[in-house]
């Protein structure tokens, strides 16, 4: 594999001894820590308020960025209180692999903002029963977790998942 290769998936970022699961999600570590508040990461660049903390709530669009160049977002999200790992779509009509890969995509970028001292929350998601094989992958017991309702409103099938 060519190094623009390894660099364009992140792979030089990717540390294989701190994974889980059988599809090999990074693992996050535990914290226990609760925000005041929390501002979207499309805000990062306009506030002087570093005494919140961070979420991705957003369209994947928003977020692809911090995919794309994480060392850069990451140096500026070191400041603020506490940063929740991006939250890549999981929809029921998405193709399985598309779903583990956002799973992994997010699982990533939090331990690389925990390695650069950010208190992380991770962020689950899930689309159905299907996806509890790896959805939980690499997240802490024990720990401060985020759930977003956000998907969840339009079926009471969705929302009772």
């Amino acid at each position: 594999m060519n190094q623009e290769t390894i660099k364009k998936y992140n792979l030089d970022l990717y540390d294989k001894t701190e994974i889980s699961g059988k599809y090999d999600i990074p693992k996050i570590y535990s914290v226990e820590y609760m925000p005041d508040d929390l501002l979207g990461f499309n805000y990062v660049t306009n506030t002087t308020d570093k005494s919140i903390g961070i979420h991705f709530f957003l369209d994947d669009y928003q977020i692809e960025r911090v995919w794309n160049r994480p060392e850069f977002y990451i140096n500026k999200l070191k400041g603020f209180d506490c940063v929740l790992t991006p939250d890549f779509s999981l929809y029921s009509d998405m193709p399985k692999s598309m779903m583990i890969w956002n799973t992994y995509r997010s699982r990533l970028i939090g331990q690389l903002m925990q390695k650069a001292g950010i208190i992380v929350i991770p962020t689950v998601s899930w689309a159905d029963e299907t996806t509890f094989d790896f959805c939980f992958d690499g997240l802490p017991q024990e720990s401060t977790l985020a759930i977003s309702t956000i998907g969840v409103r339009r079926k009471q099938s969705d929302y009772e998942l």
